[in-house]
């Protein structure tokens, strides 16, 4: 059962990518999970499932990196704030590929 403060945090997944993911509510149970246990507190996480493609560009665009990758984050949260906002793009392609490795 959430708290309160849990059921305020918003994780979200948007699909660049047309994916299915069977249990969202564990997949952010976990995140919240770890954010605890880091002793951090999440207001906003949006979680963005793409192709390899879409983040390659992403990776050229905002890191002047021209490779494939898994994964890249980005944090928003200004620097007054305590209350991290942030993003995750991940690479299904990616990630399928790693996993068979």
């Amino acid at each position: 059962m959430f708290s309160n403060h849990e059921k305020n945090q918003k994780i979200s997944f948007r699909f660049q990518k047309k994916l299915s993911i069977s249990n969202r509510a564990a997949v952010k149970s976990t995140i919240i999970a770890l954010f605890k246990k880091e002793k951090q507190t999440l207001e906003s996480l949006d979680i963005v499932l793409c192709s390899d493609e879409y983040l390659l560009d992403i990776n050229k665009a905002n890191l002047n990196h021209d490779y494939y990758t898994d994964t890249i984050t980005f944090n928003y949260t200004p620097k007054n704030q305590k209350e991290i906002l942030g993003e995750i793009y991940i690479s299904v392609d990616r990630v399928r590929d790693n996993a068979k490795k």
